[in-house]
């Protein structure tokens, strides 16, 4: 049932990869190349995905020890996910029209991710959603990035918003954990969860399909 529109929030934040678009099935390929192509072989795709949504450097920094062969798996990585990102990357069903729909209902929004600007611009421009959000926040715009809080309350203080006022919506435990750590209202992309379940513990709320994000602000 629909919340009381005096009682919804105002402010929506978005993480990007499995949330708004669906990219998780290359950025997957980009880190088993990655690491083949470093020399560790072929890693299962569960223990890939454990640490999705956090920055890139971080999360091969769980393989890679020193500066060098982060920088160098960083370097093939991009150099993968870049070649094949245009054709690869494609919106979410209904997920352009839920935030159109938001936006209609005078929820203002925002994009906290942690890919770079650059490639992140790139897949809201093809699918069509680069002039939907007042506020974006992508890697390196804070000294931490997810599952800590700074991206998400950068977004708010450039918005001039307390953090309480919004919800963050995302498709992994690390997004969770950063919202809760802000003080938002933290929502599952249901439709972007890798495995259908997140393991973290905590309260959020579940949607099915962004039809529902409306009534879940």
């Amino acid at each position: 049932m629909a919340q009381n529109p005096t009682k919804r929030l105002p402010v929506l934040l978005c993480d990007l990869d499995g949330t708004l678009i669906d990219s998780l099935p290359l950025i997957l390929q980009g880190y088993a190349h990655t690491l083949d192509a470093m020399g560790l072989g072929e890693v299962s795709e569960p223990a890939i995905a454990e640490h999705l949504g956090m920055p890139l450097r971080e999360h091969l920094g769980q393989w890679f020890s020193t500066e060098a062969d982060r920088e160098r798996s960083v370097a093939i990585y991009r150099k993968y996910v870049l070649a094949a990102h245009d054709d690869s990357v494609k919106a979410f069903p209904d997920v352009q029209e839920a935030l159109f729909e938001c936006r209609r209902m005078g929820v203002r929004l925002g994009v906290v991710t942690s890919k770079t600007r650059a490639i992140a611009k790139r897949g809201l421009e093809l699918t069509g959603m680069g002039d939907l959000f007042e506020v974006f926040v992508a890697a390196g715009d804070t000294p931490r990035g997810k599952p800590h809080p700074d991206p998400l309350l950068s977004a708010a203080e450039t918005l001039g918003v307390a953090p309480e006022s919004a919800a963050y919506l995302g498709d992994t435990d690390i997004d969770m954990q950063a919202a809760r750590a802000a003080g938002m209202r933290p929502l599952v992309a249901g439709w972007g969860v890798r495995g259908g379940s997140l393991r973290s513990s905590g309260p959020h709320t579940w949607l099915h399909g962004p039809g529902e994000l409306l009534a879940a602000l």
